[in-house]
């Protein structure tokens, strides 16, 4: 028992138990205090993880460009690179196509929003809505703005997915132009990822004090009243999950040949981070580290394929969207034609597609595509009230099928497991 606590992991899951009594004892449900009293602690109590979340992001866009270029410009292979970034691009939409799909199917089947009869009752709107757009209206205008213009505003704004793409850019002209002149740019991104991976050891020490901040402050606010209310939605979300995980393990077992229980065992630690901080983007150094050492990924798949899934590859973001739709047409009585349906199914795609790898980073996303179905902005008060909760399961299954991609890679490129 004393060898597992020493494994950061566990400590982590030690933070997070513990921060969810603490958060329970403070929270409404008890409510030992004033609510002023009360606030001022859960201020106080998530500070270290506030701290916490705000080095990673510090560090998060060194690692993102020296890791995306290194990955591609270090194999060496063009023709390597080019059959592993097609494979990625299909893999990412094919998997959140199916975990689209599976959130719609299962959500129609069991009607979480015909149950409550509409008696969930009102659900204050505590921040402001943000404005409804449809997800279609300037589609093309979308497409053009996901190429940077200036890469340097794009690294000062933290628009991840433009950096993402710059950082593929420069890194297929390292790998296309003369050694020579490459060599001394690779140089110093090797360092710069050297360098990066240090700050992140000496970072993730703090990370169970960290959890424990961020899960008493998430309990504190949110109680337990509402998600008993909420209970049949909740439930068929994280069912959904449950599936999509259960996917996973398929192709693992089928496709990878891997045991999907040692796998579960080998991704804990970011799993367990992914659940704690809500970021997939904070979390991201983690996942390439688990993905190289305890995986066995070579460097050159994972350093290609971490980043750029932490930006595009959400199946648990895009299940979000879906199961988001179809509860709250079901709660407000609207009938979606089978044609809306469908199309549901590409527009969580889309949707998922560069949301911000943060918590809540899908909501604004969110008020557009419930715009577009006709619902109302008052069921985007109704979902917000546990959509934290929510929130900390979806990107769990984000940064797993993160880790799933990188196998899957690793035999598409032919590539032999790290020693």
């Amino acid at each position: 028992m004393a060898k597992m606590l020493d494994q950061l992991w566990a400590k982590i899951f030690v933070g997070l138990i513990l921060g969810a009594i603490v958060g329970y004892i403070l929270g409404p449900d008890v409510a030992p205090f004033s609510p002023e009293t009360t606030a001022e602690i859960s201020a106080w109590l998530a500070l270290p993880g506030n701290l916490f979340l705000t080095f990673i992001r510090f560090i998060i866009i060194p690692i993102v460009i020296s890791s995306v270029m290194l990955g591609i410009a270090g194999s060496n292979d063009i023709a390597k690179v080019r059959k592993i970034g097609g494979a990625i691009v299909v893999y990412f939409v094919i998997t959140s196509a199916v975990a689209a799909t599976i959130s719609i199917v299962v959500t129609t089947f069991i009607a979480p929003g015909a149950m409550g009869g509409g008696d969930l009752g009102v659900i204050e709107l505590t921040r402001s809505l943000p404005t409804a757009q449809s997800l279609g209206d300037d589609l093309p205008k979308s497409i053009v703005n996901l190429f940077p213009t200036n890469p340097v505003a794009s690294m000062a704004e933290g628009k991840l997915l433009e950096i993402v793409i710059a950082s593929v850019i420069f890194g297929v002209a390292l790998l296309v132009m003369k050694k020579s002149q490459a060599r001394p740019m690779l140089k110093v991104l090797d360092s710069i990822q050297g360098a990066s991976l240090v700050i992140i050891d000496f970072i993730m020490r703090f990370a169970p004090i960290a959890v424990f901040g961020l899960i008493s402050k998430v309990v504190i606010e949110s109680g337990f009243e509402v998600i008993g209310d909420l209970g049949a939605y909740m439930a068929t979300f994280l069912l959904i999950l449950l599936l999509i995980l259960g996917f996973y393990a398929l192709v693992l077992k089928l496709y990878v040949g891997r045991s999907p229980v040692e796998f579960a065992k080998q991704i804990r630690e970011p799993f367990i981070l992914a659940f704690s901080t809500s970021s997939s983007s904070a979390t991201m150094p983690v996942t390439l580290r688990t993905a190289e050492t305890k995986l066995k990924v070579e460097p050159t798949v994972a350093r290609l394929v971490v980043p750029v899934g932490a930006t595009i590859n959400l199946d648990g973001t895009a299940a979000y969207q879906s199961v988001v739709i179809i509860f709250l047409a079901q709660f407000f009585g609207i009938d979606l034609s089978m044609f809306q349906i469908i199309s549901l199914v590409s527009i969580s795609v889309l949707a998922s597609i560069g949301a911000p790898g943060v918590p809540g980073g899908s909501l604004a996303i969110l008020i557009g595509i419930l715009a577009s179905f006709g619902i109302p902005n008052e069921g985007f008060a109704l979902i917000l009230a546990v959509d934290r909760i929510l929130d900390m399961c979806r990107t769990s299954v984000n940064v797993t099928g993160d880790l799933v991609t990188t196998t899957v890679m690793q035999k598409i490129s032919g590539s032999r497991a790290s020693p």
